[in-house]
């Protein structure tokens, strides 16, 4: 993946700066798997059913490095995806902490 934001980027980008490390670590989690999610099911469309079977058993093993790079190698735009699904999750979390 080419699009890779430290944790000391996304606490900035996410406005999660002085508020404590453990709910920083629990937001920062569910922006992950919110992304990876989303670009999943994404990318769902583009791929061959062998290929949704195929993801389907790197789903189950829960294993999402693994997912990852299997959608890389089967989607040809999926950096682009996890970049947009990315930004996407900062702003909404950048808004929910400025209330």
């Amino acid at each position: 993946m080419n699009y890779i934001l430290t944790r000391d980027d996304l606490v900035l980008k996410m406005n999660l700066e002085g508020i404590p490390t453990e709910v920083q670590d629990q937001v920062i989690a569910q922006y992950g798997e919110n992304v990876l999610k989303g670009a999943t099911l994404e990318a769902l469309s583009s791929l061959s059913e062998e290929d949704k079977k195929q993801l389907e058993s790197h789903i189950e093993t829960g294993n999402e490095k693994e997912i990852e790079i299997f959608l890389a190698e089967k989607v040809t735009n999926f950096d682009k995806i996890i970049k947009e699904k990315s930004d996407a999750e900062i702003e909404k979390i950048r808004k929910e902490m400025s209330v």
